[in-house]
Formats: structure tokens, sequence, C-alpha cells
């Protein structure tokens, strides 16, 4: 091995070695100073822990934080259907532009599976003529 490569082998360690001693200072720091979260703990945890909580005060907290997750699974709910709407809206205001065959194409290599069972449930009962709801005169 030449000197040179002897002192690139020495400086790729001393530098891994000064990167992983500024690595393990600055975690601890930041563990020591509240800065970084402990391993493994919750944010209602931590927050029990920093703000030094009192039980009523956890158990108020938890209640909320309860009430909030429930909401917000509710309003991804609710944005999940109306943005499936949305998007089938838009396949079948394309579909209807197209020819059959753009339409076999358009369907084969742009909509996903799910979509398309869906726009033919659609298509066949739009197809499929609605009894009348007047009675037929004698």
């Amino acid at each position: 091995m030449s000197l040179q490569g002897k002192y690139s082998v020495i400086f790729a360690a001393v530098a891994l070695i000064i990167g992983l001693g500024i690595g393990f200072g600055t975690a601890t720091l930041g563990y020591r100073y509240g800065l970084l979260p402990l391993p493994g703990e919750r944010p209602f945890q931590r927050m029990a822990r920093v703000l030094q909580l009192t039980p009523a005060q956890r158990e108020q907290i938890r209640t909320i934080m309860h009430d909030t997750h429930s909401k917000i699974a509710a309003a991804r709910e609710t944005f999940e259907q109306q943005r499936h709407a949305i998007f089938f809206s838009a396949y079948m205001r394309i579909h209807a532009l197209l020819t059959p065959s753009q339409q076999t194409i358009f369907d084969a290599r742009f909509v996903p599976p799910s979509l398309r069972a869906e726009a033919r449930a659609q298509l066949q009962t739009s197809a499929t003529p609605a009894p009348s709801a007047s009675p037929a005169a004698p």
C-alpha cells in the first residue's frame, strides 16, 4: 500500500471517529435538555413528564386527545369518500369523451380495477331503462 493510500485510510478513520463523537455528544445534549424525545416515549407521556401534569389534568388531556383522534378519523373518512367521488366523476366524464376503442385502452391502462368495477355497475344501471312510474292506461 502506498503512503498516500495509508493517509487516506487514516483520514477516513479519524473522520469517522470525529463524526461518531459529534453525533453522540449532540444526542446526549438533546436528551439531557429535552430537545429530543426519549426513545419509545409517546407524545402524551412526554407532555405529562415535561409539564408535570396532575392526575386530573392527565385525565382531562387524555379525554381531549381521544375526542380529537375520533374527530380526525371521521374527517379522514369523509375526505376519502369525497376524494373518491371526485375521482369517479372525473373518470366518468373522461370515459364519456372517448371512442369505444379508446375507452377499452383507457380502462385497462389508466384506471384502477376497483374504479372500473364501480363504473361498470354505474353504466349498467344508467343504461337499464327504469320502470315507468305511471300505470299504463287500459
